[in-house]
């Protein structure tokens, strides 16, 4: 289910540089890797992703199977994404703080843009840059969900 999934250095740089400082706690760790269990995405998909993915086709490497669960999983996580933005914007009344807020959405869509349009580029011509392309913008988006749940819960922001 996650061997597709790559974490790569471009997208780890994007991600520490949008982060703010202490966002995972003290000594908290970023792993790289392409395990997904090792980056704990796994766990952050749905369970009827982790279903569609088992399917036949899926397992089978059916490209059209493939992007059909990558598409229907980023649409669940890019809905928890917006809602966990909305929470954000609700809890701070700063007008700066705000303005920091939208502005580093801003640039965290830029990045994940730029990072998966290159990810797909480096996947060639074939059907394999699709399937790339959604592999990273559904691992950027989850990781993002992650990261603004995070900013909920310590106040990070």
């Amino acid at each position: 289910m996650c061997t597709s999934i790559r974490i790569s250095t471009i997208a780890w740089v994007v991600a520490l540089y949008l982060i703010p400082n202490g966002a995972f706690g003290k000594g908290a760790e970023l792993n790289q890797g392409n395990d997904c269990e090792a980056v704990g995405m796994a766990k952050l998909f749905s369970q009827a992703y982790k279903h569609c993915m088992s399917s036949p086709d899926a397992s089978g490497g059916v490209t059209v199977a493939l992007l059909d669960c990558k598409q229907d999983e980023l649409a669940v996580q890019d809905k928890m994404l917006n809602d966990a933005f909305k929470r954000l914007t609700k809890r701070y009344k700063d007008p700066d703080l705000l303005k920091r807020l939208r502005s580093n959405e801003g640039k965290w869509i830029k990045a994940r843009d730029a990072v998966c349009d290159s990810e797909s580029a480096d996947a060639g011509d074939g059907t394999l840059s699709s399937v790339a392309y959604m592999d990273c913008m559904l691992r950027m988006t989850t990781l993002r969900v992650r990261t603004l749940k995070l900013f909920e819960e310590v106040g990070a922001f």
